[in-house]
């Protein structure tokens, strides 16, 4: 019998929602302003309600001296297997999370990558090939809004996992 090899590392699963999640960790494409500076307030808003957020951004092309108020890697970044690589990345799969997002309405290799090697309880992204990559995927039927991404994301995870009381 052949064994396969998994990606998904193995951390004991803990039930999980956005109100309970101390540890956040966000990836998001930081390519366009409009999207970045959407995944940005998210993150703020997030890190008010007392949560640590970290975040990790992909810039699709490479930027010679850019000085961004996040960690990121750029296309160049990625090796021929399309595996995201460098300290940055490397340190963001050093952490622990209660959730990661991937948070983008299309999914991509380099981010079913991460999301695969990434230490978290609940894993969040849209809808993926890779069907073991996440734990909840979202569909949005517009494609290009991240703000009806985070809508749905949020509706979803607020009532994912909640303690209910007796009546």
């Amino acid at each position: 019998m052949q064994k396969t090899l998994s990606l998904k590392p193995q951390i004991s699963k803990k039930k999980v929602n956005i109100q309970n999640a101390q540890q956040i960790g966000i990836l998001f494409d930081a390519t366009k302003l409009e999207p970045r500076q959407e995944a940005l307030r998210y993150a703020k808003a997030l890190k008010e309600q007392g949560k640590k957020v970290k975040v990790l951004g992909f810039i699709n092309g490479h930027q010679k001296d850019a000085h961004f108020p996040f960690k990121y890697f750029d296309k160049k970044s990625i090796d021929w297997t399309q595996r995201p690589k460098g300290e940055n990345v490397k340190a963001f799969l050093d952490q622990d999370f209660d959730i990661f997002v991937f948070l983008n309405p299309i999914t991509s290799v380099y981010s079913e990558y991460i999301a695969a090697l990434t230490n978290a309880h609940l894993k969040v992204g849209p809808i993926a090939d890779l069907t073991d990559v996440y734990d909840l995927m979202i569909n949005v039927k517009n494609k290009s809004s991240l703000p009806a991404f985070i809508k749905q994301m949020e509706s979803i995870l607020l009532k994912t996992n909640v303690e209910h009381e007796a009546a």
